[in-house]
């Protein structure tokens, strides 16, 4: 989780309170969470939209050993240490990740606090931080899958209740287990399809955020489980992102030195017989051959290397037709000339560094 201060706060503020550190989602929390889900061995897609380290969500495994965690996070240093926690670890801004639609059986969402601010500096109040990432990343969750949202109480307010009423059944609220922003815990299953809300739904809701006291206490959540893995997409990467693609998939680059290097032609083998000089002018032509080559006596030594040279022939054909027209036929062909050139490199000889061209 990346948090501000629950006053509020300007991005550039913000920034900076979050470079001096940052409040991961605390250990008591998560086992809250976790205690109301019911573990399974079901293939899931747990995602946590601000994952700090990867800390929390991967505590989430010891319920779901066959799960695939997916985290994005803002910090490049933060990063570092989730991608080896999680199974899949994004360094991005939320803003620059499309994770897909109805993917996620669980959205882990401990979001920044406090109000956006407008970029003239103004005083104006703009959405919430906490409401804009569960706007941002509310799609991804699939139906019947399970939101854990930690936010301060009085960010619940009524607007806030009645949407998440009306996307959300079997809501309840508790207090995290460490309020350093009088955080709660709002956890419940994402309906299918988006239903009408009453005034008696409000106030039930509104008493459990007041008195943290939740509906059913007995209440646990099933995920409903995935068929295929998830798949998250950075739409712009950075230049870390760029390097580990580059490793991950390295392309010809990884076979570098085999295919276009010396050690190509080094791994010719010796031919069966006895190459014919018409042999030997096509491989040196075609470049197959080529380097050092020294005469049966050693008198002289040639550096050695073919080209194929393509030029166009164009001709030019006039027809005349029974009735006196003419009419020209021009006809482009692509011819190809071989050519082998050498230097010579014969120690102490006249005619040493002399280029000759063999036709």
């Amino acid at each position: 989780m990346h948090s501000s201060a629950s006053t509020l706060m300007h991005p550039v503020e913000a920034m900076n309170h979050r470079k001096s550190g940052f409040f991961p989602t605390d250990e008591g929390t998560v086992e809250e969470v976790m205690g109301l889900l019911n573990a399974s061995d079901s293939d899931v897609n747990l995602l946590d939209p601000c994952c700090g380290e990867g800390e929390a969500l991967s505590k989430f495994k010891a319920i779901y050993p066959n799960a695939q965690t997916f985290g994005v996070e803002l910090s490049r240093e933060r990063y570092e240490i989730a991608k080896n926690v999680l199974d899949h670890a994004y360094y991005a801004d939320i803003d620059d990740v499309s994770l897909g639609r109805r993917q996620f059986d669980l959205l882990f969402l401990n979001p920044p606090y406090g109000n956006d601010m407008a970029d003239n500096l103004s005083n104006d109040k703009t959405e919430r931080l906490e409401h804009k990432f569960l706007l941002q990343t509310f799609a991804a969750l699939k139906a019947e899958g399970v939101l854990a949202y930690i936010v301060p109480g009085k960010s619940i307010d009524e607007p806030r209740i009645k949407w998440l009423l009306s996307r959300f059944k079997n809501l309840t609220v508790r207090k995290a287990a460490v309020d350093t922003y009088k955080q709660v815990v709002v956890i419940g299953t994402k309906l299918k399809y988006q239903r009408s809300v009453n005034a008696k739904m409000i106030e039930a809701f509104k008493h459990q955020v007041d008195s943290f006291t939740p509906q059913g206490n007995d209440l646990k959540y099933d995920l409903p489980g995935s068929s295929h893995h998830a798949k998250i997409r950075v739409n712009r990467l950075s230049a870390v992102g760029v390097a580990e693609v580059i490793n991950r998939y390295p392309g010809q680059w990884a076979y570098f030195d085999t295919l276009f290097t010396a050690n190509v032609v080094n791994a010719f083998c010796r031919p069966i017989h006895a190459l014919s000089q018409w042999h030997l002018a096509l491989l040196i032509t075609s470049g197959a051959v080529q380097g050092q080559v020294v005469n049966k006596d050693g008198s002289q030594t040639l550096f050695v290397k073919g080209a194929v040279k393509k030029h166009k022939k164009v001709s030019q054909t006039a027809i005349e037709d029974g009735e006196g027209n003419v009419t020209t036929e021009i006809e482009s062909r692509d011819q190809f000339s071989a050519q082998i050139k050498a230097i010579d490199i014969t120690p102490k000889s006249p005619n040493f560094g002399n280029i000759i061209t063999i036709r």
